[in-house]
C-alpha cells in the first residue's frame, strides 16, 4: 500500500503531472486491485484543473492520452463543477496524441523567432 500511496502523492504535483501523467496513470492501473481507479484518477486530474482553473482560468485545457475513457472524460468535467461550484467551467479538450501540437507550437516559435529581426527594422 506504501508503493500505491506514493504514486498517488507524486500525481498530485503539477509539475510531474505536467509532464508524466500518462507514465503515473498506468502506475496507477497496475494498483487497480487496491483502489477504485476511476475515483483516484477523477481526483487527482480534477484537482490538478481546479488549481490551473483557480490561478489563470483558461478558456480551454487539453488532457493528453489515449486512456480517457468517456466515463472519465465526463467524471472530470463533473469534479470540475462541483469544486469550482460552477463558477468556471473551462472547455476541456481530450486528445490522444501530444506529437501534432507539439509540432505546431515548434513551427509557430522558430517563426516567432525568423521574423523577429525583420520586424526590428520595420
Amino acid at each position: 500500500l506504501t508503493g500505491f500511496q506514493n504514486v498517488v502523492r507524486n500525481i498530485g504535483y503539477i509539475q510531474s503531472a505536467a509532464f508524466n501523467v500518462r507514465r503515473q496513470v498506468k502506475q496507477i492501473i497496475a494498483f487497480h486491485k487496491l483502489c477504485n481507479v476511476r475515483i483516484v484518477l477523477l481526483n487527482q486530474v480534477g484537482q490538478i484543473i481546479a488549481v490551473y482553473c483557480s490561478v489563470i482560468a483558461p478558456d480551454s485545457f487539453v488532457l493528453y492520452g489515449d486512456f480517457w475513457t468517456p466515463e472519465i472524460k465526463t467524471g472530470i468535467s463533473v469534479y470540475i463543477q462541483e469544486v469550482l461550484r460552477g463558477k468556471f467551467q473551462p472547455n476541456l479538450q481530450f486528445i490522444e496524441k501530444i506529437e501534432p501540437d507539439f509540432c505546431r507550437g515548434m513551427i509557430e516559435l522558430s517563426l516567432q523567432q525568423i521574423r523577429a529581426p525583420f520586424l526590428k527594422n520595420l
